[in-house]
Parts: C-alpha cells; sequence; structure tokens
C-alpha cells in the first residue's frame, strides 16, 4: 500500500493518475487558490480502506459527514484554473523564483540553495549560524510570509530530518526557510525581500553566539 501527499504538486505540475502508481493521493485546497478547509483523497480502484469517521453512508462509506458542497465545487474550479494556466504561469513563476535566488545568494553571506530538482514555485534556502525561526519574525514584521518547514513539524525545536537527510550541515539546517510563490507573485516583491534580507542576516549573524570572529 503507497499513498502520497501531493498537496505541493497539485496545481503546478501534472498529475496523471493513470501513470502515478500509487494507491492514494492527497491534495489540499489552500495550495491551489481554493477555500481552505477543501481536500481531496484519490483512492485507487480495490484498494482498502478503514473509516476514520464512521456513522454515516457519505463518500460510498469512507468518510461520514456531510460534505460541503461550496467548498467542493470551489476546490474543482481552482484545479480547472490551475491546469488551464499551468504551462504559463509556471514559467513566470520560476523565473522570479529564479531570480529571488540569485539574489539571496549574491548579497546573503552564506547563503545555500537545498535542492535541486523542485518545483517551480518554490525556494528553500539556508542561512549559516542563524535560526530560521528568527529570521521568520523578523520577516514578519515586514509583511513577507515565509515558513521554516512544514507544517507537520512546525512544532520541534529540531532541525528538518529531510535536511540533514540531504546532507544540510546542522549549522545551515536551523537557519532553513521556504518561500513559496504563486501566480500572483510580483518581481516588485520579490524585489523587496532581496533588498531587506540581507539586513536581516547580518543583524542575527551579530547576535549569534555560534559564529566565531574574523
Amino acid at each position: 500500500m503507497l499513498h502520497t501527499d501531493a498537496v505541493q504538486a497539485a496545481g503546478k505540475i501534472p498529475i496523471d493518475m493513470s501513470k502515478v502508481p500509487v494507491d492514494m493521493l492527497a491534495i489540499s485546497g489552500h495550495k491551489l487558490h481554493a477555500p481552505k478547509g477543501i481536500g481531496a483523497l484519490y483512492v485507487r480502484k480495490r484498494t482498502k480502506l478503514v473509516p476514520l469517521i464512521i456513522g454515516g453512508h457519505q463518500e460510498k462509506g469512507r468518510r461520514a459527514g456531510t460534505e460541503n458542497s461550496a467548498a467542493i465545487v470551489a476546490l474543482g474550479k481552482a484545479c480547472e484554473l490551475a491546469e488551464q494556466h499551468m504551462d504559463e504561469e509556471n514559467e513566470r513563476v520560476r523565473k522570479l523564483r529564479d531570480s529571488l535566488q540569485a539574489g539571496l545568494v549574491k548579497s546573503c553571506k552564506g547563503a545555500v540553495v537545498n535542492g535541486k530538482n523542485r518545483l517551480p514555485n518554490t525556494l528553500n534556502i539556508s542561512f549559516e549560524y542563524i535560526e530560521g525561526e528568527s529570521i521568520l519574525m523578523m520577516l514578519d514584521e515586514l509583511g513577507v510570509a515565509a515558513s521554516s518547514g512544514s507544517a507537520c513539524t512546525s512544532g520541534s525545536l529540531e532541525p528538518s530530518h529531510v535536511m540533514r537527510a540531504m546532507g544540510v550541515p546542522f549549522t545551515s539546517a536551523h537557519g532553513s526557510i521556504r518561500f513559496s510563490l504563486s501566480r500572483y507573485t510580483t518581481q516588485e516583491e520579490i524585489d523587496f525581500v532581496i533588498d531587506q534580507m540581507p539586513a536581516i542576516v547580518d543583524r542575527l549573524r551579530d547576535l549569534s553566539p555560534f559564529v566565531e570572529e574574523g
């Protein structure tokens, strides 16, 4: 039995279930501009599934509870729009992501890009000797939203096990943050982040007890 979490991929790259050899695949609406709180689980035929919520006959007995029809329709429409504009938007968003990447690597000492085969809209980048959470707090004060890890590990103080498995040094793994772009991201927003990040990194490094003088 194989399940895959495809919430980041849906709407960003083509997903053809006739070519994806998994039994179950989950997507989340808010990742492709549908309302928050709606998602979908693909279950391949003849896959045995024990319901978590029982009591009703909704969803062919797989999940009891009244369906949120409005949100379901919105998710379907969001998927339709994402498919229509996928190639065009990905080309534009990829250029913005690459612009952000090049700008941060050039202007911030000790910045290292994590990963090579990536979605076109994401940039995971590490800054040595500083905490990712501290970067996020200073970005938040400027109105910039980013992430220091996946939502399912946001309560942990340990560096991402994925970063460690990729060979990212401990001194950098703690300073990893992820920028996620969308069809609504502008070049002005990218330029703003590139302009603000060097001062944030320098300030936090000055406060870090792990940076060697000189």
